[in-house]
């Protein structure tokens, strides 16, 4: 019995000293699951929960982590971050909607609390970190991949609108970027996986995360891939190795994609629920049997490569290939396409261009038109030069283009997280953030020989770029996946442990805690206004008042609760109590000309006009200024 028991004493410890770690590795997955699954994290109502965990978290690790110890990078990168978080919100002051300024500050501080908990949480982790991501972006495109292959069990079938993969998240191109970035992580542990069993699940879960990303038909996701792939082979010292890895890993998704790229059913608008139906679970058989196909290739790598290491002049060799093929392409490219400032002119010109409207989405991803891209970072660029050093405010671009756009399109965002950072927050915005990613590549770049470093590098420099196309940051999800990239790139270099501990531990605690006081306010107030503005839809207006007065007591810098209590008191007879709190939301929200809409229908005679007058001032070609004007023109 004795000997029993202390031959079982080994094996508990082993497990219990593990416990950490499973428990580390659990919770990046859930909260990548969770946020995604609660609209990719889009909303507010998500943002005070997420600020919450982790805050928590940093706070759990300062009082009982053993290690605080940054590295250089890893401090400027957390530095800059809660510095951006903290710039954003103190726009607020001179903002032009300072309850949108503090929005966005809001959802700057979900980012600015994962990266600290993840710096400190994750050291010595990298490999689980890496793990989790893609375990959690694996199983979401999973779900979104099943809403398309089996419409009869998941989701809501609607082939008549965009007919383009989204969910959870909500946005095509955000779950194309979110399936690539899991793709580079398959790809490393394909290649540097610690265990035959991790690098078989790898090598299927690129059959998965490819076919999602097919299937949302996003462009800016594949140019990212092929950046990260490309970025990839020039960072690892080992790209010989990393080569075959993805050469092992690409003939599975490879076949896939050209299944579904001719499947009718499954990329062409308007189609019958009955086909969509046949061709999803004709394809989900073949993904099946591929998915077998990518592990058994994987395995096989793997036994390979630990029966033959390539010697240097094999390295050499290839590393002379891959000038070579680079060297035969640009030639190829020249031949047939003109020289390169023929080619340029010709990408510029398609780029210019309106996208051309089609029913076979497979054509979308050969078409190379920005879809109005450049009308919006033209005017981001009019913005910052409006207010060059602090910008006009986090969360005003949609304001600047109401009032300033030539075109019929309604957006919030500039398409751009670069331009939009440089319009709202100005150059010192742009900088801090800039500050960020870069002190992250650096850490990159310094700890290339780590076996996973470089896959992480590239997963973070997917994020990078296609946030400059697109509006990935406010797709918490996906943004929070590549800073996690961006903090494996810098928890596991070299660091000394901060003299001043205690002091670390006080100071980073009461930040913590503060943060997490303030996202317990967040929570409550966007969740009642939420409520609100539900039950306003569903038709029960003395819910809605009673939830928006609480939002108002919770949020008092926003203008959103004060002009829906104004609109419900207007509707129900009390006039002079809802221009009241109309008005207030006017104040708070000059430049929003939904509240001077609403005040234009309630006041009347000169104080209607000049409200009239606001709503065609801050939104010209809207349809409630084209109301306006006729009222103008009615009451000279």
């Amino acid at each position: 019995m004795a000997t029993a028991a202390a031959a079982a004493a080994p094996w508990l410890r082993t497990r219990l000293e593990r416990l950490p770690d499973a428990v580390f590795g659990f919770g990046v997955c859930v909260a990548i699951v969770s946020i995604a699954a609660a609209n990719g994290g889009y909303f507010p109502t998500s943002w005070g929960w997420s600020a919450l965990v982790f805050s928590w978290a940093t706070l759990l690790a300062l009082l009982v982590g053993r290690n605080q110890a940054l590295s250089v990078e890893g401090a400027v990168f957390l530095v800059a971050t809660l510095a951006l978080t903290g710039w954003t919100f103190a726009s607020a002051i001179w903002s032009w909607d300072a309850g949108d300024s503090i929005l966005e500050g809001e959802r700057a501080l979900v980012y600015a609390s994962a990266v600290a908990a993840l710096l400190l949480l994750a050291r010595g982790r990298t490999h689980i970190l890496l793990g989790s991501l893609l375990t959690g972006i694996t199983l979401v495109c999973a779900y979104s991949l099943a809403t398309r292959l089996l419409p009869d069990r998941f989701g809501r079938f609607d082939s008549t609108a965009i007919y383009r993969l989204a969910n959870p998240l909500g946005y095509w191109n955000s779950l194309g970027l979110f399936a690539a970035i899991g793709t580079v992580l398959a790809v490393g542990f394909v290649g540097r996986g610690r265990s035959l069993i991790a690098r078989a699940l790898a090598g299927a879960a690129p059959v998965v995360l490819v076919t999602t990303m097919f299937f949302t038909f996003s462009r800016g996701a594949w140019l990212s891939l092929g950046t990260a792939l490309a970025f990839l082979l020039v960072l690892d010292p080992r790209r010989l190795q990393a080569s075959l890895a993805l050469a092992g890993s690409a003939p599975a998704p490879a076949i896939t994609v050209w299944l579904a790229y001719r499947s009718h059913a499954l990329t062409t608008v308007n189609t019958p629920l009955r086909a969509a139906i046949h061709g999803g679970h004709r394809l989900i058989v073949a993904l099946v049997l591929l998915a077998v196909l990518g592990a058994g290739l994987a395995l096989l790598f793997a036994i390979v490569e630990r029966r033959w290491s390539p010697v240097r002049s094999a390295r050499l060799a290839y590393g002379a290939l891959l000038v070579l093929a680079l060297a035969v392409s640009i030639a190829a490219v020249t031949v047939h396409w003109g020289s390169p400032p023929t080619l340029a002119k010709r990408v510029w010109h398609s780029f210019e261009a309106p996208p051309r409207s089609t029913a076979n989405l497979n054509q979308r991803l050969f078409q190379f038109s920005s879809n109005g891209r450049l009308d919006l970072w033209r005017s981001a660029i009019n913005e910052y030069q409006s207010a060059p050093v602090a910008g006009t405010g986090a969360g005003t671009f949609e304001f600047w283009w109401q009032q300033h756009r030539t075109q019929a399109a309604q957006v919030v965002d500039a398409h751009s997280l670069y331009a939009e950072t440089l319009g709202e927050l100005g150059i010192v915005g742009l900088a801090l953030l800039l500050l960020a990613l870069v002190a992250a590549l650096v850490g990159g770049i310094r700890a290339r020989a780590q076996p996973l470093v470089p896959f992480a590098a590239a997963g973070f420099v997917a994020w990078a770029v296609h946030a400059g196309v697109d509006w990935d940051w406010e797709i918490a999800a996906v943004t929070l996946v590549g800073l996690a990239c961006g903090v494996a790139l810098v928890v596991d270099r070299d660091a000394s442990e901060p003299r001043r501990r205690l002091l670390m531990r006080f100071v980073g605690g009461a930040v913590a805690v503060a943060v997490a006081a303030f996202a317990l306010v967040a929570i409550v107030g966007n969740q009642a206004l939420s409520n609100a503005e539900s039950a306003l839809q569903q038709g029960h207006p003395l819910k809605a008042e009673k939830d928006a007065r609480r939002a108002k007591r919770w949020m008092p810098w926003s203008g959103e609760p004060p002009l829906l209590i104004g609109e419900i008191e207007a509707r129900s007879g009390r006039r002079v109590e809802g221009l009241r709190d109309i008005r207030r939301a006017t104040a708070k929200e000059p430049h929003y000309f939904i509240t001077w809409y609403a005040l234009a229908n309630a006041e009347r005679g000169a104080v209607a006009r000049v409200a009239a007058a606001h709503v065609v001032h801050l939104n010209p070609l809207s349809d409630e200024a084209a109301e306006m004007r006729q009222l103008l023109a009615k009451r000279p």
